[in-house]
């Protein structure tokens, strides 16, 4: 395989091809497009996730993904009107007749809810949502969220959410779908080697890794049901200094449910 893709100098024309999606250094170092590709490749076809999941501790993470739409192209979902139509009748409205570009944006910079999703699509990309990105930016997006096994690395499941849907809406379901593919795996050990020992841990996922965008009461909660143990970064409460908790249980009290903290760490330290 390699021989074929060095002579197509396969390498140094993905790297060409991706060169416009670096970003600065981010969190961990990347992977080069010609590795990570060969990976899948392998991956894919000789199957060497076999023997690496272990699928008790599980990382959760999302990233925003630009849409392949304009945010010009918008039509209202109720009758399909264009965005600039839209405008205009709303300038009219305010008793412009023909109102210039200026007029027109300076109408637009005081209404309110004029980026929502309820409202508007994109008809070349429906499932695209208007979302602020990471820079600040507005863009219309979709939501990519992965599930990790961190013994290895290995991916468990990917999902593609809305962009508009928060980290505490989304997570259950790549968590379910992480917890169905490491159920498929403790099956497909039981048939092809019963008398070994597994590799794949018997309870299932136990523990979950997950950012502060995660942080919430109901997902707290919804994991301690599922007896899952979590390891969330907690926002900032005004102290300056965020904590990552292990959340074992749930005590009631007057005021709703109180979590309990089984295990304290900074920061740094759980990263």
């Amino acid at each position: 395989m390699n021989q074929i893709l060095d002579q197509h100098h396969f390498d140094r024309n993905v790297e060409g091809l991706c060169r416009r999606y670096y970003q600065g250094r981010m969190g961990r170092p990347s992977i080069t497009p010609g590795v990570y590709f060969r990976s899948l490749l392998l991956g894919y076809f000789e199957g060497i996730e076999e023997g690496l999941v272990e699928g008790k501790t599980v990382s959760i993470d999302a990233t925003m993904l630009e849409g392949n739409a304009a945010l010009r192209s918008l039509v209202r979902r109720e009758n399909g009107q264009r965005y600039d139509e839209y405008r205009k009748d709303l300038a009219k409205a305010a008793g412009i007749e023909n109102p210039t570009r200026e007029q027109l944006a300076r109408l637009d910079r005081k209404r309110k809810k004029k980026g929502s999703n309820k409202e508007w699509k994109n008809p070349y990309d429906p499932d695209a949502r208007i979302a602020k990105m990471k820079d600040g930016s507005t863009h219309l997006a979709h939501k990519a969220e992965h599930a990790v096994d961190l013994s290895s690395g290995a991916l468990l499941a990917v999902t593609l959410q809305g962009a508009d849907q928060g980290d505490t809406t989304t997570i259950h379901q790549t968590l379910a779908e992480a917890g169905e593919a490491v159920a498929e795996l403790m099956e497909h050990e039981a048939v092809m080697a019963p008398g070994e020992e597994p590799q794949v841990h018997s309870g299932g996922i136990e523990e979950v890794v997950a950012d502060k965008g995660y942080h919430s009461g109901a997902v707290l909660q919804a994991l301690q049901e599922s007896a899952c143990r979590s390891y969330i970064l907690e926002p900032d409460r005004g102290n300056g200094k965020g904590k990552r908790r292990s959340r074992s249980r749930y005590t009631p009290t007057g005021g709703g449910p109180r979590v309990t903290a089984a295990s304290d760490c900074s920061e740094s330290e759980a990263s």
